[in-house]
């Protein structure tokens, strides 16, 4: 008996929050073909630089450098 349908299928385990999050943008971007993407203010998305280039209290504030541009 499937718990899931099958296109969920497989698990990722990753080590940590950052990865997850690493890997859901690079997942959500290879699946979609685009780059942008919707985040909430003041949350913490981690500490990578995939991340960090799409969190705005890394670049908002004080000393911050303005709006990120994003990688493809």
């Amino acid at each position: 008996m499937s718990l899931f349908p099958k296109p969920l299928s497989v698990c990722f385990l990753v080590n940590s929050g950052s990865e997850a999050n690493d890997l859901a943008l690079r997942l959500a971007r290879n699946f979609t073909q685009k780059q942008d993407v919707v985040i909430l203010d003041h949350a913490y998305h981690g500490n990578l630089s995939s991340l960090i280039d799409i969190s705005p209290y890394k670049h908002d504030g004080a000393g911050g450098e303005g709006e990120a541009r994003l990688r493809s």
